[in-house]
């Protein structure tokens, strides 16, 4: 199985610092690709990041089809563009944001994201919003440190132990979610500090990924889009689409 791990940055030292970590936590059959756009910007922080980052993560993911691979991630907690990619894409396309939200209502009651920057905070709460899961956020904070910063893994976790202990004693706080994957080198570490669980979103986007690339899996969560069972061109799948095949025959 191959899978591409996209990046919302073009820093080439992202990928470097990633690579290890992201494919450790892989199957022994699995092979990773991580890439960082050049029409991305540094680091995805901001709502106005996000709008740049998206077009150079739909025509990544694009060409990873293309390219025969069996799934692709968006490797940046913020999903830029992760609604129209899936809908254009054949293969699986998951997002590193929704991922690892979806993991923490596994873990606990209540979680808090830690977000890079203040500024990061708006566009995290927005995405809990969308996906009905306010509810069980008991907070979403910042460490004060720029996506290019988090590589200092000493730095960067001593800031989020400080963070997290807050989150705990005066949120609330069950399950921590990591909101940047450059963050993911010392979730461990962070999890021991804390004593509750940490959620890596790079990680789990391709664990699962992984597991909806598989053939068992794929064929119910991967259905092919209208058309392509008869040899037609096919289009990206929608709502529209899927009410259209679950009317009766002859309403059609």
């Amino acid at each position: 199985m191959r899978i591409k791990a996209i990046l919302a940055s073009s820093s080439q030292e992202l990928v470097q610092s990633q690579s290890a970590n992201r494919q450790a936590a892989l199957g022994a059959g699995t092979k990773l690709t991580i890439v960082a756009p050049h029409d991305c910007p540094p680091s995805t922080e901001t709502e106005h990041d996000e709008l740049v980052s998206a077009p150079a993560i739909f025509s990544e993911a694009l060409r990873a089809e293309e390219e025969g691979f069996d799934a692709v991630t968006i490797d940046c907690t913020l999903d830029p563009g992760l609604r129209a990619t899936q809908r254009a894409c054949r293969i699986p396309v998951v997002g590193a944001g929704e991922a690892a939200l979806c993991l923490a209502l596994l873990l606990g009651d209540r979680f808090s994201v830690i977000m890079p920057i203040r500024e990061s905070i708006g566009p995290m709460v927005a995405k809990i919003r969308r996906m009905g899961l306010w509810q069980r956020a008991a907070s979403v904070r910042a460490v004060n440190l720029h996506v290019l910063d988090l590589g200092d893994c000493q730095r960067t976790l001593e800031a989020l132990v400080q963070e997290g202990c807050r989150a705990v004693q005066e949120d609330g706080a069950e399950v921590i979610v990591l909101g940047c994957t450059a963050m993911g080198p010392v979730a461990g570490a962070l999890a021991e500090r804390l004593g509750i669980p940490v959620v890596e979103p790079g990680t789990a986007a391709l664990k699962l990924a992984e597991a909806f690339a598989a053939p068992a899996w794929r064929a119910c969560l991967s259905p092919r889009p209208m058309g392509e069972e008869r040899g037609e061109s096919p289009e990206p799948r929608s709502a529209d689409q899927a009410r259209q095949r679950c009317r009766p025959v002859g309403e059609r």
